[in-house]
């Protein structure tokens, strides 16, 4: 697999890994029936075990390497193949896993960490692919894109979904804790969401979102800039936790700063480089006008400049698909110039 550079699902270019600590345990499905787990140390991966060893895939690093673990590959395998244990089954069958993996505890969700933390409502935004999907409030059917909200709730290090069916969690490391819910704030919490106006879709009305977590939405595509604008600090204020993921298109980003650079040339002339801080990162401004000038032809023509009103917020979409807004003013005396050596190359 290392050989061949890629993983299916998301292609990931890989190395190989150094050997990574781990071990075997009893976890809870969540059910609460017992199940072998893998734990391990470190960052989030996935766990390949494969015939002849134990393998590991960090898509963050890009990195697959094994796992060293007390028990060989033939008892992993063994153990992840068995169906999930109620503790009424223990008793049948603790004496053949005694023989398959002395060193293995007996299973019991006894021995469980149990997790007690403050619940965090969680509000995760997203844009859906584009699909037929049927009426939903003031959406007709036909192909479309929908903009959406779902909902996840966080207990210290571990986050569900509402109609997560228990209390056991599997953590990303693999471990399983047992999280002491509280239900009644987890339901008031969703009821809310009306207030801020957004409703459940129906199932035909979500087709482009993926995974088959309830997802919420508002009127039309219309009401989610006053939405970010108005009900996102309301949210917030209110305790949720907002996460706006990369390719979220009502997600407009703040410009932290303008930034100017000049460069002399090697024929001494000198060389004015805008750009815009996001987040940190300079981005060049060149582009992103390059991109707004294509698709809005007043930046090129004189007359309808001047009508362009100087508090105008104008969208300039970044590389990464993230967009920012800035007044039409800052941007207006660059086209300026450039109209002035337009014209100025065409009078020549």
């Amino acid at each position: 697999m290392a050989a061949s550079g890629f993983v299916l699902s998301e292609p990931v270019r890989l190395t190989l890994g150094k050997e990574r600590a781990a071990r075997l345990d009893w976890g809870a499905d969540e059910t609460g029936r017992m199940v072998p787990r893998i734990i391990r140390s470190g960052a989030a991966v996935e766990v390949l075990p494969l015939p002849d060893a134990t393998w590991y895939l960090d898509a963050e690093t890009g990195e697959i390497g094994l796992l060293k673990l007390a028990q060989t590959p033939q008892q992993i395998a063994q153990l992840l193949s068995m169906p999930p244990l109620r503790e009424i089954d223990v008793p049948a069958v603790s004496e053949v896993l005694r023989e398959l993996v002395p060193d293995l505890p007996a299973p019991t969700i006894s021995r469980l960490r149990t997790l007690k933390a403050t619940l965090v409502p969680l509000l995760l935004l997203g844009t859906s692919e584009n699909t037929y999907m049927g009426r939903f409030r003031g959406y007709g059917f036909g192909s479309q894109v929908r903009d959406y909200a779902a909902v996840n709730f966080r207990y210290g290090e571990a986050v569900l979904s509402p109609d997560h069916p228990g209390e056991f969690v599997t953590l990303k490391n693999g471990e399983t804790v047992r999280v002491k819910r509280d239900t009644q704030q987890e339901q008031r919490l969703i009821a809310s969401l009306h207030r801020y106006g957004l409703e459940e879709m129906p199932y035909f009305g979500r087709s482009g979102v993926a995974g088959d977590q309830k997802v919420y939405g508002l009127e039309s595509e219309k009401a989610w800039p006053s939405f970010m604008q108005h009900d996102i600090p309301l949210l917030k204020a209110a305790g949720w936790e907002v996460v706006n993921p990369q390719g979220f298109r009502h997600h407009v980003l703040e410009v932290e700063a303008w930034v100017g650079e000049f460069d002399e040339q090697e024929d001494g002339w000198f060389s004015l480089n805008m750009g815009i801080v996001v987040n940190g990162q300079r981005v060049a401004l060149a582009p992103l006008l390059h991109e707004l000038f294509k698709v809005d032809p007043r930046w090129l023509d004189a007359l309808m400049l001047a009508k362009m009103k100087d508090n105008e917020a104008i969208e300039l979409y970044l590389p990464d698909g993230g967009r920012v807004k800035v007044p039409a003013e800052r941007i207006k005396p660059l086209a300026r110039t450039l109209i002035e050596l337009f014209d100025g190359k065409a009078g020549s």
